[in-house]
């Protein structure tokens, strides 16, 4: 569990839909503090971590994400000191840096519509190159995005970002996903079928 309410969905040490994510999990509880919740001493990331978080597992194989999410993350950027400098470097060196971009550029966009200016610096907009994800709406309760279209873009970044850091493992998980989602789609296809 996060702070802010936000779970983490993580299985025998891996982050991602496809688990891609495998050195990301032990950075964590190497550079978590403890806090107390509830009476209970746990490890919790630092804001920093839980930003980049929010980028690995909000977009990348989702429709939506929640209002609560985005309240959470407007909080962390509001903050005093934010180091982005190490959200960035860590976004990289993980391979989630396309899914940290395009999580922001949501977030931004609906802080743009609601309060009437950008919520991020224009040096970190630059740097991260948050445009072209395209439009966030909110819709049956949650904030829904071009999920295929997005996926697709982040899936392909991710793959070229593990590839270039010889990350076969991950590389390898992440060729995994098209059949996946494939599957998926052919289920899919099978149960509207048996309902007509």
């Amino acid at each position: 569990m996060l702070q802010g309410g936000s779970a983490l969905d993580m299985h025998h040490g891996r982050v991602g839909n496809a688990g891609e994510h495998t050195r990301y999990p032990t950075h964590l509880v190497e550079s978590g503090r403890l806090t107390i919740v509830g009476g209970t001493e746990v490890f919790t990331p630092s804001p920093e971590d839980q930003l980049v978080l929010q980028g690995l597992e909000k977009v990348a194989g989702r429709r939506a994400f929640h209002l609560s999410d985005v309240v959470h993350t407007v909080g962390t950027l509001r903050a005093e000191g934010l180091d982005w400098d190490y959200v960035i470097k860590t976004a990289r060196a993980h391979g989630g840096e396309a899914g940290l971009c395009c999580y922001l550029s949501y977030v931004d966009e609906i802080h743009r519509r609601v309060v009437g200016r950008p919520l991020l610096l224009p040096e970190v907009q630059r740097t991260l190159r948050i445009d072209g994800w395209g439009r966030v709406d909110f819709r049956d309760g949650a904030f829904r995005f071009p999920a295929f279209r997005v996926s697709g873009r982040l899936y392909a970044r991710q793959l070229v970002a593990n590839v270039r850091s010889g990350r076969w493992g991950s590389a390898g998980r992440l060729c995994l996903l098209p059949f996946v989602a494939a599957a998926a789609l052919a289920r899919r296809a099978v149960r509207l079928r048996s309902r007509r």
